[in-house]
């Protein structure tokens, strides 16, 4: 499995549910999309999934793993899949493509930058 979530539950510090319970997994040559209006979670998701939750987030159940890392751990491991083996592009592309790049040079520049 190249992505597994089982039973993740995100909450802020003081207590309010924002996430999940929510389970889903992904095998290898398969896509998965998120559509969901603004504010339903997608990207509070897609943080969970890299172990880059934003402050006063708390991850209180469940988990994800990733090519068999757990994400919500830092360490060696789990930061060789961010950017070589996992990418996000975020829903504002404006704020995370330079104009002065093609969108070839834009895919290419990961895996260069963790060699």
């Amino acid at each position: 499995m190249v992505l597994a979530v089982e039973g993740l539950v995100l909450q802020r510090r003081d207590g309010v549910h924002l996430l999940g319970p929510l389970d889903l997994s992904l095998a290898r040559g398969e896509r998965l999309g998120l559509v969901g209006e603004s504010g339903s979670g997608k990207s509070l998701l897609l943080q969970a999934l890299f172990g880059a939750l934003p402050p006063g987030v708390v991850l209180t159940a469940g988990g994800v793993r990733a090519f068999g890392v757990a994400m919500a751990h830092s360490g060696p491991a789990r930061n060789q899949l961010r950017g070589s083996r996992l990418a996000w592009v975020p829903q504002q592309p404006g704020q995370a493509l330079n104009p002065l790049l093609t969108l070839a040079e834009h895919l290419a520049l990961p895996p260069s930058l963790h060699r």
